[in-house]
């Protein structure tokens, strides 16, 4: 089955869950930052442009909007070219005053020469998308050092002609989910074309007709995002001791500090953003490597990713949504790095027990920590929903307690022991305390067996319920617990048609995915009668 096939399996019911409306509003505010640049950078006023108008970060525009600082910092919602350094603009100035030129066929010419050449070319990539010869695109030079934002340049000033999805990897990924062929890295494809051609793919979609092109990149991203979704959670303290936490809760940002280095856009490398640690702290010296890589993550931030605001080493703030990449902010007094964050403040509690790690600015939070930030949100929101005549702590069995201690620690636990110890019951009673219904764990059977059966419940419309038990047996697969061909059983269809369709793994996955603050638990009977490296494949290394 092809991958352009897959993608049209459910694509009907993914569409009908897709929120149009929400799209619609996005896309409404991206046209009205096309608008401004349109306004402030005129299509025929290129051939003018000065090199202060265009280029990001020359001295004395720090607070102002070049050509350049617009397109990554003030158009998120038309599309985002955030992050890495300032190479993708070709022509910069960099924190030091100097003048970087990207291309080295121009690097022996004054920035004003070398930003002449790169002006010509940007007019003639504009005529040329003007008058349809896209091929002619490919013959400017200079504009290959920079295809995001030659990309997203052409996608403002010829909109029905340019998909809003700047990555090419993006761009890569999507082009294969619709059937097409992606070009690899050393394909000499440029972003232009191969968005271009992702362009195409999507018009091919009868499903798309009269769609926005930023709803079409809206639903793709909702349902089908390159991003690794175990992307890595960053810790980053708002100041010392949380000094700064009403302003970032206030204003919906995280910030810090380390202000004299500069905007952190224009290192290329952690080792360029070390020497300069190096320069202002020399006696950090050993830790400035490691501090530069956490500061340069910092920086490339994405939308959708997670933060956690901390004080001290015990205490949780919240828990925030990254909505808007990194900037640089001169004016303000300190803690100048700014990240856009949504904040979620029901995640706040304090640690029996201090995270030593935590007293770093910035530190990366393990998933099992994370898992232990989920659950104190669980439990304290299930606590303030009680009724306060029934809020008691419910003391769990040692066996329970045990087995949950392990879970949080390491995410699987197998019971070994002889028929009928209770290995099953044992199981299903941690269940009941991750799911807060501990005080069930020993009640009457009707009872206990009542809130087994509300988590063994799937809701409508999703994959999985919170409780799913499978038993293993010999003729149990891959197919049946991962994924699988099986035979497609859709009305009206003659003959013998096979489809690839999730196993339970993946099914409860899909689940977890979707309600990221509820705990998910399979429990496997008889898993010694299964043949393990047949049913788990590549995930018996987890």
């Amino acid at each position: 089955m092809t991958e352009g096939q897959k993608f049209r399996d459910g694509l009907a019911s993914r569409i009908a869950r897709f929120d149009r409306e929400a799209a619609g509003w996005a896309a409404g505010r991206a046209e009205e930052e096309r608008q401004r640049v349109l306004a402030e950078f005129p299509l025929e006023s290129w051939d003018k442009l000065s090199l202060d108008r265009y280029a990001l970060g020359p001295a004395g525009r720090q607070g102002g909007y070049s050509f350049c600082r617009l397109m990554e910092y003030g158009t998120d919602d038309f599309g985002s070219i955030r992050g890495g350094s300032a190479a993708k603009h070709i022509v910069y100035q960099h924190r030091t005053g100097e003048w970087r030129i990207v291309p080295s066929a121009l690097r022996g010419l004054g920035e004003r020469e070398a930003w002449a050449q790169v002006r010509a070319e940007f007019v003639t990539a504009f005529a040329a998308a003007a008058e349809g010869a896209y091929e002619r695109l490919d013959e400017l030079e200079s504009l290959s050092y920079g295809q995001a934002l030659t990309t997203k340049a052409l996608a403002v000033y010829f909109p029905g002609e340019f998909l809003p999805i700047f990555s090419a990897a993006h761009i890569r990924h999507f082009t294969t989910l619709l059937g097409g062929r992606p070009h690899t890295h050393s394909s000499g494809v440029r972003t232009w074309q191969a968005n271009r051609e992702l362009l195409e793919l999507v018009r091919n979609q009868p499903e798309f007709e009269g769609w926005r092109a930023h709803e079409v990149m809206g639903f793709l991203y909702a349902f089908h995002d390159p991003r690794p979704q175990d992307r890595v959670v960053w810790k980053i303290a708002p100041g010392e001791r949380a000094s700064l936490w009403d302003d970032c809760l206030a204003n919906r940002h995280i910030r810090i500090a380390w202000d004299e280095v500069g905007s952190l856009g224009q290192y290329e490398s952690d080792q360029e953003l070390k020497a300069t640690l190096d320069q202002h702290w020399p006696y950090s010296t050993g830790g400035n490597l490691r501090l530069a890589r956490q500061m340069l993550a910092f920086r490339d931030l994405d939308r959708g990713d997670l933060v956690v605001a901390n004080r001290g080493k015990s205490e949780v703030l919240a828990v925030g949504t990254v909505t808007e990449g990194y900037s640089y902010d001169p004016g303000a007094e300190t803690h100048r790095h700014t990240v856009g964050v949504d904040w979620d403040t029901s995640y706040a509690q304090h640690f029996d027990s201090p995270r030593h790690a935590w007293q770093q600015a910035l530190a990366k939070v393990p998933a099992t920590l994370m898992r232990e930030i989920r659950r104190g949100r669980e439990a304290a929101l299930t606590e303030a929903a009680s009724p306060a005549a029934e809020v008691e702590e419910v003391e769990l069995p040692d066996a329970v307690r045990k087995v949950k201690d392990l879970l949080g620690h390491k995410g699987q636990v197998v019971l070994q022991g002889p028929p009928g110890t209770g290995k099953t019951r044992l199981a299903l009673s941690v269940a009941l305390a991750l799911a807060g219904r501990a005080d069930r764990i020993e009640a009457a059977p009707e009872e206990r067996a009542a809130a087994l059966a509300e988590l063994s419940h799937v809701p409508e419309g999703a994959k999985a319920a919170r409780l799913t038990m499978v038993t293993f047996h010999p003729s149990y697969g891959y197919e049946d617990f991962v994924e699988g061909f099986k035979p497609d059983t859709a009305e009206g269809r003659a003959g013998l048609h096979l489809k690839m369709k999730d196993g339970l793994f993946r099914r409860v996955c899909a689940a977890a995915e979707k309600a990221p603050d509820d705990t998910f638990l399979i429990v496997v009977d008889e898993i010694n009668r299964g043949d393990l490296p047949r049913i788990l494949g590549e995930l018996i290394t987890c």
